[in-house]
């Protein structure tokens, strides 16, 4: 008996149950049936035939059969189900770089700060010193918008010199 490899890529293949339906057509003719008869059933004056019921056993039997119809190989149900998705998405995505929350906050006690006043342009000079681990504490220097020097040791370690 010959074998064949079936690719791990073929994921969206639909089995077909009865002829060319698949699962999810057959459970909307059924449901189309059930609630035609469940409007004939339940809505008062049950088990007659009213004027009032006739539309509503036309209408909601016939979309339930427009969903199940098949359009470009895809069932329109879920056609409607990615369009319904995409639509209820979120439109803005908020994103802060310099939030603080799920960072590793250990910099703080990493900080080795020394305070050196310079006569260079009456400005005070405030000297810190970070690792190259304390990437936040690197960013923070920058956002303050202020002039930073950096001095590269031979140790690995960066000097900022904040004038």
């Amino acid at each position: 008996m010959k074998t064949t490899v079936v690719p791990a890529q073929i994921t969206t293949v639909e089995d077909k149950i009865a002829g060319n339906l698949s699962m999810l057509q057959i459970s909307l003719l059924t449901i189309a049936l059930f609630s035609g008869a469940g409007i004939y059933t339940v809505l008062p004056k049950s088990m007659e035939l009213e004027p009032y019921k006739i539309p509503l056993i036309i209408l909601v039997p016939g979309i339930l059969f427009i969903l199940s119809l098949r359009l470009k190989g895809r069932v329109i149900f879920n056609w409607l189900l990615v369009i319904a998705i995409y639509y209820l998405s979120p439109r803005m995505y908020l994103f802060n770089k310099n939030d603080t929350s799920m960072r590793d906050l250990s910099f703080l006690k990493n900080e080795i700060k020394k305070k050196t006043k310079k006569a260079k342009k009456e400005k005070e000079v405030e000297e810190v010193i970070y690792s190259p681990t304390d990437q936040l504490a690197f960013e923070r220097l920058f956002i303050e918008g202020k002039e930073v020097r950096l001095i590269p040791d031979k140790k690995g370690v960066i000097r900022a010199t904040i004038a």
